[in-house]
C-alpha cells in the first residue's frame, strides 16, 4: 500500500457497501502464510535477568527485548516484551543444562532458592506463594493465612512469619509447618530471613542478626555484624559456614552499600572490606560482588570491577566486562550479573571471571512495513543506541501469489545507514521500484526523509517523522507527499509534494489544518483539505474537483484515495469526470481509533468481526481478528496478498483470492525526450503502474510503422513498472535515422488490460526525438 500506516492512530469504521456477503473466519492462520524474517539477527539478545542462585542452580528470567519509541525526542528505550510467551523462568544446572521452570508466573517477586526448592511470592496483595522443586519437577501454590508474610525459601519448603509473629517453615510437599520459636519471636517485627543449607539467618530491623539451625529450632546464635562502625547490616546469602552480608549508612534509606562482610555462623568476628562495596553473594567462605558503579566517594572502583573477599583475608579484585544490576547468589562458586541486559558474567576470584551465558540473539522485530505492487518492504524496530554495530537497513522482497500460495524472494537492502545517520524504523513507504524511509529519528519532531527511485537518491530534511500519529509520507509512482517544517520553525508544518522525476517541490497547504489526515496522493491525483472543502486535483492538467464539504468543527480522521475513489473519514466517494457520486452505503463512524486503508483490492476496515476487506467487486473478506494484529496497526492489502504485524511483532504475509482493480498508470513517467542513436547510448524509460503487470511490451514507432518492439524487464513488470532499454536500433539491428518517434506501453494484469492515468482503456505513450 502506498500510504504506510504502521503506527497510525487509526479511526475505526464499520461495514460498507450495500449487498456484500459475509466474510470468512479469521481465527486461524490463512493457508500459504509466510513469516517475513529479517535478513539478519539483531545484536540485541533476549533480556536476561538473574533472579537467584545456589551451589546447584542459577535461576534467571529470559524475555524477548523490544525497543520502544518513548517520546518525541526520538529516544529509543529497550524494554522487556509483555508477550507472556516470550517471558520464561529458566534454571541452569551445574552441568550446564537448562530447564524451563515457568512461563506463567513471570510477575512473581522475591525469588528465593534453597537446595532444590525455588519459591516466589505473587504480586501484592495476593497471599499466594509459588514453589517449584527443581529436582522432582513438582510445583504448586501455597496460600498464606491472613496476616502472614513470606520471607524466604528453605530446603524442602519456605519461611514465613505467622500472624502471631513467629517464624515458621512450611514443607511444600507435606504441608507440615514447623515453628522456630521464642528466641526469634521476641523481635521478629521488621525482620528479614535468608535460608541456607543447614539453617536460617534472621536480621531484625537491620540491627540484630541471629542464626538458627534447622535441627535446633529453639536455639539461636547471635552473629557479630557490628564491628565495622555500627552501621546497619543486611545479609544476602548463607552457606554451611558463613553468611554474606553488606552494611549501609543509618541515614541512607536507599541502603547504598558501604562495606561487605563474611560473617561466620559460629558468632566469630567477621571479615570486612570497604573496597568498592556492593551487594554480595556467598560462595563457601567467600563473598563475591560486582560493583556496577562508584558507590561512594571513598571508593576507587569502576563498572569493570569484581571483588572477592575470603573469610579472614583481604579483598582482592578481578576485572570483568561491564556489569549492570544486582548479582545473584553464588552458583558454581561464582557471582553473576548481566552485561547490557543480554549476557551474564560470573566471577569467582581474581582473574577468574568469565561469561557463563550469552543470550541467543533475537530476530529483529519489524518497526514498519509497506506492501506495494509485487513486493513487501520493512525496517528494523528502532535505532539501537546501545549496540552501535547494529546497523539498521531497509529491506525489500518480491512477492508472487496464487490463491493458495505465496512466494517471497530473498531480501535485498534498498537503503540503510549513510554517513552515520541511522534509519528510523517505524515507517517506510513503497511504490513500484521507489522506496522512502526516515533517518536520524525524531529530533525536535523533525527528521530526514530519504527516497530511492529510478531518478536517484534524494534527501529531504525537516520532515515530520511519524510517532504514534498517522503516517506523514505517501509515495505513489514518481511523486512523494510529506509533512515539512517551515524554515526555522519545526512547530509549523505544511504538506509538501515533490516530483522525483523533475526534482521540483510545492507546498500543498498547512498540515495542521486537517491534522495528519489533511492530504493524500495517488498517481496523478492529489486530494487535500482546503478549509472545509475536500479537493481533488489532477496533477497533470491542474484541474480541480470538489469531492465533498465536511461539517463545521468536524474532526477528520481519514483521507485516502485510490484511482477514482476518495475515502473521507466515514464515506467513500466515486469521482468520475468532475462529478461526485456517493455510494449507496456509508461507513459508519466508530469510537475505535483505527482508520481504514484503501488499495487496489478495496477498503480495509475494522469492525466487531475484526479487520475486513471490502473489495471493489462488492465482496467481504475477513482478514484477521483484532486480537491477532499488533495493537495500533492494521493489515495492509495490495493485489492478492495481505501483510500484518502479529502481536509478537512478526511480519506475516498471506495470499488472498480476491479480484483486484485493473493496472492503472500512476502518471508522471520517467521517459527521456531524446536519444542520440550511436549504438552505445541507451534510452531507459520507467513507467509505474498500480498493480503488477503480467504482460508488458513497449513499441517504438514512426508514423504507423513499428520500428522496435521491446519486452519489458520481467523483474520490473512484477513490481508494476514498465521498463526497457533501447539502443536506437530497429528490429533488424540497424540504427534508426534521426527524427521524431513515439513510444507506447501495451500491458495487462490479472484483471485485464492496463489503463491510462485517467482510467481509460488506452495505452500510455509519449514522444522521443532521435538524433545521430
Amino acid at each position: 500500500m502506498s500510504r504506510q500506516r504502521t503506527l497510525a492512530g487509526l479511526a475505526a469504521v464499520a461495514a460498507v457497501f450495500g449487498g456484500i456477503a459475509a466474510g470468512s473466519a479469521s481465527g486461524s492462520t490463512p493457508a500459504g502464510t509466510i513469516v517475513v524474517n529479517p535478513m539478519r539477527p539483531s545484536a540485541i539478545g533476549d533480556v536476561v535477568t538473574p533472579l537467584t542462585g545456589s551451589a546447584l542452580w542459577l535461576v534467571y528470567q529470559r524475555a524477548a527485548q523490544v525497543v520502544a519509541h518513548a517520546s518525541l525526542d526520538g529516544e529509543s528505550i529497550p524494554t522487556t516484551s509483555d508477550d507472556a510467551a516470550s517471558r520464561v523462568i529458566l534454571a541452569r544446572r551445574t552441568d550446564g543444562t537448562t530447564e524451563r521452570v515457568s512461563k506463567s508466573r513471570v510477575a512473581d517477586t522475591g525469588w528465593s532458592l534453597a537446595a532444590n526448592v525455588l519459591t516466589a511470592a505473587r504480586p501484592y496483595p495476593s497471599r499466594k506463594i509459588d514453589w517449584w522443586n527443581l529436582t522432582t519437577h513438582a510445583h504448586g501454590t501455597c496460600t498464606l493465612a491472613r496476616g502472614a508474610g513470606y520471607v524466604s525459601s528453605a530446603p524442602g519448603g519456605l519461611f514465613f512469619t505467622s500472624a502471631h509473629g513467629r517464624l515458621d517453615r512450611l514443607n511444600v510437599s507435606s504441608g507440615h509447618v514447623r515453628s522456630y520459636g521464642q528466641p526469634i519471636n521476641a523481635g521478629i517485627g521488621g525482620s528479614t530471613a535468608v535460608a541456607g543449607p543447614n539453617g536460617v539467618v534472621v536480621t531484625r530491623s537491620d540491627v540484630i542478626t541471629k542464626y538458627v539451625a534447622y535441627n535446633r529450632p529453639g536455639h539461636s546464635v547471635r552473629l557479630r555484624t557490628r564491628g565495622t562502625g555500627g552501621e546497619p547490616v543486611q545479609c544476602t546469602a548463607v552457606s554451611a559456614t558463613d553468611a554474606t552480608c553488606y552494611g549501609f549508612s543509618d541515614d541512607d534509606d536507599s541502603a547504598t552499600p558501604q562495606f561487605d562482610l563474611v560473617v561466620p555462623l559460629t558468632g566469630s568476628k567477621p571479615t570486612g572490606s570497604h573496597t568498592c562495596p556492593g551487594i554480595p553473594a556467598g560462595s563457601g567462605r567467600r563473598a563475591i560482588w560486582a560493583a556496577a558503579q562508584t558507590l561512594n566517594t571513598k571508593s576507587h572502583c569502576d563498572n569493570k570491577t569484581i571483588i572477592s573477599l575470603a573469610a579472614g583475608a583481604k579483598a582482592v579484585t578481578a576485572t570483568a566486562p561491564p556489569v549492570t544490576g544486582t548479582p545473584t547468589s553464588a552458583y558454581k562458586k561464582a557471582v553473576f550479573s548481566t552485561i547490557e541486559g543480554d549476557s551474564m558474567v560470573g566471577a569467582t576470584s581474581a582473574q577468574h571471571s568469565h561469561t557463563l551465558f550469552d543470550a541467543p540473539v533475537s530476530p529483529v522485530s519489524i518497526g514498519g512495513f509497506a506492501l506495494s505492487a509485487g513486493r513487501i518492504t520493512d525496517t528494523d524496530d528502532q535505532v539501537d543506541h546501545d549496540h552501535p554495530t547494529h546497523r539498521i537497513s531497509v529491506r525489500s522482497r518480491t512477492l508472487a501469489a496464487t490463491p493458495t500460495t505465496l512466494t517471497a524472494g530473498p531480501a535485498s537492502v534498498v537503503g540503510g545507514d549513510v554517513d552515520n545517520q541511522a534509519v528510523y524504523g517505524p515507517a517506510v513507504a513503497a511504490s513500484g521500484d521507489a522506496t522512502a524511509y526516515f533517518v536520524n529519528g525524531r529530533q525536535n519532531l523533525a527528521s530526514t526523509l530519504r527516497v530511492i527511485s529510478p531518478s536517484g537518491v534524494v534527501t529531504m530534511p525537516d520532515v515530520l517523522a511519524p510517532d504514534t500519529s498517522a503516517p506523514t509520507v505517501t509515495l505513489s509512482g514518481n511523486r512523494v507527499l510529506y509533512e515539512h517544517a517551515a524554515t526555522g520553525n519545526d512547530l509549523k508544518w505544511t504538506w509538501t509534494l515533490r516530483d522525483l522525476r523533475t526534482g521540483t517541490t510545492r507546498d500543498v497547504g498547512p498540515a495542521d489544518q486537517g491534522g495528519s489526515a489533511g492530504a493524500s496522493l495517488w498517481g496523478n491525483y492529489l486530494v487535500y483539505l482546503h478549509g472545509r472543502s475536500v479537493i481533488r486535483q489532477n496533477l497533470s492538467s491542474g484541474s480541480k474537483v470538489l469531492v465533498t464539504t465536511i461539517a463545521k468543527n468536524f474532526s477528520l480522521r481519514a483521507l485516502e484515495t485510490y484511482g477514482d475513489y476518495v475515502l473521507v473519514d466515514s464515506q467513500l466517494f466515486d469521482v468520475r469526470t468532475g462529478k461526485v457520486a456517493r455510494l449507496k452505503t456509508v461507513i459508519p463512524r466508530s469510537p475505535l481509533n483505527v482508520a481504514p486503508g484503501i488499495s487496489s483490492a478495496g477498503v480495509v476496515i475494522l469492525n466487531a468481526a475484526g479487520f475486513q476487506l471490502h473489495t471493489w467487486a462488492g465482496k467481504t473478506v475477513t482478514l484477521r481478528s483484532r486480537a491477532q494484529v499488533l495493537e495500533g496497526t492494521r493489515p495492509q492489502v495490495e493485489d492478492d496478498a495481505m501483510g500484518w504485524l502479529s502481536t509478537a511483532s512478526n511480519l506475516k504475509v498471506a495470499p488472498i483470492n480476491v479480484p483486484v482493480a485493473q493496472p492503472r498508470s500512476l502518471g508522471d513517467p520517467i521517459a527521456p525526450a531524446s536519444l542520440v542513436a550511436n549504438g552505445s547510448t541507451m534510452w531507459q524509460p520507467s513507467i509505474p503502474y498500480s498493480t503488477p503487470l503480467t504482460t508488458c511490451t513497449m513499441t517504438i514507432s514512426q508514423g504507423s510503422t513499428v520500428v522496435r518492439a521491446l519486452p519489458c524487464y520481467s523483474s520490473q513488470a512484477a513490481l508494476g513498472v514498465a521498463s526497457v532499454s533501447w539502443d536506437g536500433r530497429d528490429g533488424g539491428g540497424t540504427l534508426v535515422s534521426a527524427g521524431s518517434y513515439v513510444w507506447a506501453v501495451h500491458a495487462s494484469g490479472t484483471s485485464g488490460a492496463a489503463l491510462n492515468p485517467a482510467g481509460a482503456n488506452a495505452d500510455v505513450g509519449g514522444a522521443i526525438t532521435v538524433t545521430t
